[in-house]
């Protein structure tokens, strides 16, 4: 059996397609893969800041709440020192 010269070009130029996809597949998954790991570093550091700055906020809550249950112990005192004492017992 004889194969034609215009066959074995076919398959030829369809060897070298397939090729040249897989070179193309390749290069395409390598610039993926650097377009994923920059916005993941962009998105990183964004995720970051915005952690930084929640952080900050709950500290400045915390502190005035700290602060806000001092003054209501403050004020429980001074009210109790102007009632006096309580009775421990009810009179009738």
């Amino acid at each position: 059996m004889q194969v034609s010269a215009e066959l074995i070009a076919i398959i030829a130029v369809g060897v070298a397609m397939i090729g040249s996809l897989g070179w193309v597949m390749t290069r395409f998954d390598a610039k993926l893969d650097s377009v994923e790991g920059r916005l993941e570093t962009r998105i990183g550091s964004r995720i970051d800041a915005v952690e930084h700055r929640l952080g900050s906020r709950i500290d400045a809550v915390e502190h005035r709440l700290g602060t806000i249950e001092s003054e209501i112990v403050e004020l429980k005192v001074a009210v109790a020192r102007i009632e006096g004492p309580r009775p421990r017992f009810a009179t009738r």
